[in-house]
């Protein structure tokens, strides 16, 4: 296992000292392995999915949860047809496999544009959840 301050992602910057307390995400790609190779995916990651599977896992967040992760809030479009709320599902699942505090607020009629236009009470909520954790930090 590599260390976290070694680690190909945190260079050249990142590591302990660039941890963040809490995390607030809406309509997060969380496993692009199950995302399908859309042409956006494919320009950004350099190719398919069978062509590059390490690539995909390695862009996953998903494949980045450890005991050490901070808390997620997640605000999820639950209409959302770009990228389906089963993404947040799941990625709040392996949240708690890994017991990292989370939260997920799944936004009715609402798809994953329309979830950041109109977010209503996710801002109000997402305040709150990182109002709670920056108390929380250590000095």
């Amino acid at each position: 296992m590599i260390a976290e301050n070694q680690h190909p992602l945190n260079q050249p910057h990142g590591g302990a000292d660039a941890r963040p307390v809490a995390v607030v995400a809406g309509g997060l790609p969380a496993d692009l392995r199950t995302f399908g190779s859309g042409k956006l995916i494919r320009q950004f990651l350099g190719g398919d999915l069978q062509d590059i599977p390490g690539v995909y896992e390695a862009a996953s967040p998903i494949t980045h949860i450890t005991a050490g992760t901070p808390p997620f809030f997640l605000f999820h479009g639950a209409q959302d047809m770009l990228v389906p709320a089963d993404q947040a599902r799941d990625f709040r699942a392996r949240l708690a496999e890994h017991h990292v505090e989370s939260e997920l607020y799944l936004m009715h009629l609402r798809g994953h544009i329309t979830s950041f236009l109109t977010a209503g009470n996710a801002v109000e909520k997402a305040t709150d959840f990182l109002i709670r954790h920056t108390e929380k930090r250590p000095e």
